[in-house]
Parts: structure tokens; C-alpha cells; sequence
């Protein structure tokens, strides 16, 4: 109960008075808004407006809660789905890979087996005209002694043809042969057939050899400037080591161009620049080892015995005895 403060009560009464209705008042507004709260918390729990809309907002918030887990749950399925379509493509795309390339090599080898009988078929018949139709190409100009060698030639040309020409061109030598009617033109259609094979084996090793001599011309000729070092090329070299030091860039390609600027009629590469200077230094190395030694020799060889030697010889003896003089007298004392 609020008391009121009139100006007839003194200031520490109306103090009183105040501090009493201040605390009355906070206890009456906490009461009221108890009330108020209890009142909210009853309509809440009793009206059926407020329990309506809270079901509706619970059932709300589990509709998109369910329809999110539907979404990633068919989001998985469909990546598993995807997974293995591209595992089955893989795994189909692999087994046609394998049948086509085991296909192929079985048509390979089918081909392989093919050609292979059919050089053993046309070899074969080759040979059954040669010495069974035409007896190696022998008649009555041979001489009797020659006619084994002549056999051997007749053969040596055979396996020739047969290592060099392929399975239609034995079957077309087989029928020029077999149509020539009397053995001088058969044997001069398997002799032509010779000279032709021999002739192109000719011009492939000639292109071989002009495709292999450029590559080795270069390092011939760099041998051979290698080996003739003359003395007046030996001091530009040095020279050119003294003025380039190391790590200069590309220093024994620049010595190699400074030895032929300075040389006429010269041609060395960097290689060849690299090689002298080790040779040179390996002579120089050798050739100071050996003055070395012979100098010591000659001053073993000179140097004569002489008083003052003999005296630092005794010197060196008294010493020796003089010091063993106080290390035995140190010992002696070290007992008394």
C-alpha cells in the first residue's frame, strides 16, 4: 500500500515514504505482467486457433524437411543410376575394345598363316619348275664339271627371288615360266628377274650410304683436324685457355673459333679444343713430375757432408741427453 508524501513530514519521512511506493510499484508491475504471461501461456496451451496455427506451421516445417530428404535421397539414386550407366558403358566399351583387337589379331594372324602358305605354295612350285621342269637351266653348253656349281647358282638365285619378292610377283614368275615353252626363255625370264632384284638391292644400299654420310662426315673430319696439332696451334690454344677462364659461356666452343680466327686454314670444334687441353695437361702434369725428381736428385746428389752439418747433429744428441738428464732427475725427486 502506496503512502502518500505530504509537505508536513520531514525529508528523511517523505524518503521513506518513496523508497516504499517505488518497491510497491516494481511489485505490482511484476505481478501484472505474471498475470498478463500466465493469461498468453493458458490461451496458447487452451485456444484452439493458436494450437491450429502451430500445427499448421509444425506440419509445414516436416512437409519441406521430408521433401528435402525425397530431393537428395533421388539426387543420390539418380548419381548411383548415372554411376552405373558409366560403369556399363565402361565395362561395354572395354569388352568391344578387347573382341575388336582380339578380332584383328586373329585376322592378322588368319593373313599371317596365309601368306605364309601361299610363299610356301609358290616357293614350292618355283622350285619344282626349276629342278623338276627345267634342271636348273642345264643343257648341253655347260660342261659336266661345272654343272654343280651352276645348280648352286641356279638355287642361290632362287632363294634370292624368294626372300625378296613377294607372293604375287612368284606367282606371276611361276606363270612367265611355266608359259615360256623351251627352257633358253624361261631361263632368260628368271635371269632378267635376277638382275632386276640385284639392281634395285644395289640403289637401296646406295641411298643408305648417302643417307649415312653426312651424319659421319662430321665426325671424320673433326678426327682429323684432331690429330694435326702443330706447335703454332698448340700456343694459340694456349693462348686462348689463358684469355677465356673458366666459366666463361660456351668457352670451348669460343677457343675452338678463336684458334681457327687466328690459324688460316684450320677447322677445330669444341670437342676437339677440349681434347688437346686435356692432352696438354696430362704432358705438363707428367713432364713436371719428372723435372721434380730430377731435381731432388741432383740435390741429394750435390749437397756434401760439412762441419756445420756434423754440429747440428751433435747439438741435436746433447740435447736428446740433456733433457733425459732432467726427466730422470724430476722421477727421482718426485719419490723424495
Amino acid at each position: 500500500m502506496s503512502v502518500p508524501c505530504g509537505k508536513f513530514y520531514c525529508r528523511e519521512t517523505r524518503r521513506a515514504i518513496e523508497r516504499q511506493n517505488r518497491i510497491e510499484r516494481a511489485r505490482r508491475r511484476n505481478e501484472e505482467v505474471s498475470n498478463v504471461r500466465n493469461i498468453v501461456l493458458l490461451a496458447k496451451e487452451n485456444d484452439p486457433r493458436i494450437l491450429a496455427a502451430n500445427k499448421a506451421a509444425r506440419d509445414a516445417k516436416e512437409a519441406k524437411r521430408q521433401a528435402r530428404l525425397v530431393a537428395v535421397q533421388k539426387r543420390r539414386e539418380m548419381e548411383e543410376e548415372q554411376r552405373k550407366r558409366e560403369a556399363e558403358a565402361a565395362a561395354l566399351a572395354r569388352a568391344a575394345s578387347e573382341e575388336r583387337r582380339r578380332s584383328e589379331a586373329e585376322r592378322i594372324r588368319k593373313e599371317r598363316d596365309l601368306n605364309r602358305s601361299e610363299a610356301k605354295r609358290e616357293r614350292r612350285q618355283l622350285r619344282s619348275i626349276l629342278v623338276e621342269q627345267l634342271n636348273y637351266f642345264v643343257d648341253d653348253k655347260i660342261d659336266t664339271s661345272e654343272v654343280g656349281s651352276h645348280q648352286v647358282k641356279i638355287l642361290a638365285d632362287m632363294d634370292l627371288l624368294c626372300q625378296r619378292l613377294s607372293n604375287a610377283q612368284l606367282h606371276e614368275l611361276n606363270e612367265y615360266l611355266e608359259q615360256a615353252g623351251t627352257p633358253d626363255k624361261a631361263h632368260c625370264i628368271f635371269s632378267a628377274k635376277v638382275e632386276s632384284v640385284k639392281h634395285e638391292l644395289q640403289a637401296n644400299n646406295l641411298q643408305s650410304q648417302t643417307k649415312l654420310r653426312p651424319e659421319n662426315s662430321p665426325s671424320t673430319d673433326s678426327q682429323t683436324n684432331a690429330s694435326k696439332w702443330t706447335t703454332e696451334m698448340i700456343q694459340v690454344l694456349v693462348k686462348a685457355v689463358n684469355i677465356l677462364p673458366a666459366g666463361t659461356p660456351k668457352r670451348w666452343e669460343a677457343i675452338a673459333a678463336y684458334v681457327n680466327q687466328h690459324i688460316s686454314g684450320v677447322s677445330v670444334s669444341g670437342k676437339d679444343v677440349l681434347k688437346q687441353a686435356k692432352l696438354l695437361k696430362e704432358e705438363d702434369s707428367n713432364l713436371r713430375k719428372t723435372a721434380n725428381t730430377k731435381a731432388f736428385d741432383s740435390f741429394t746428389n750435390s749437397v756434401k757432408e760439412t762441419d756445420a752439418v756434423k754440429n747440428v747433429t751433435i747439438t741435436t744428441q746433447l740435447e736428446g741427453l740433456f733433457y733425459n738428464k732432467i726427466n730422470l732427475f724430476e722421477f727421482t725427486s718426485h719419490f723424495l
